[in-house]
């Protein structure tokens, strides 16, 4: 997926989602901690990622639950690969396929 805030393309397995959410959600305040979870968790390490240079413009970050822990692996060049394969239509349709399988 790509980010329109990020040069870096992400995508999250379904356990890192779970632990996000699992980690950002409060009895009392709901999900309203979920923003901060995931500031603290992802968007501060891909920073560092992009800051230190592991993570360029074309680069894919997978980022899978490994346990209490988060892993950010770095796929090489994968995005460019990625944006010339979109078209409106495969949107749609990628859209209607997570739609389905909710």
């Amino acid at each position: 997926m790509l980010s329109k805030r990020r040069a870096a393309p992400r995508s999250s397995s379904r356990a890192s989602i779970r632990r996000l959410a699992k980690e950002g959600y409060d009895p009392e305040f709901g999900a309203r901690p979920l923003a901060r979870t995931i500031q603290r968790l992802v968007e501060n390490e891909l920073s560092r990622l992009v800051l230190s240079g592991e993570v360029e413009p074309a680069d894919k970050v997978q980022v899978e639950a490994d346990g209490d822990e988060l892993k950010f692996d770095v796929e090489r060049g994968a995005a460019s690969q990625e944006v010339t394969g979109w078209s409106e239509e495969s949107e749609a349709a990628q859209t209607q396929e997570h739609a389905a399988a909710r």
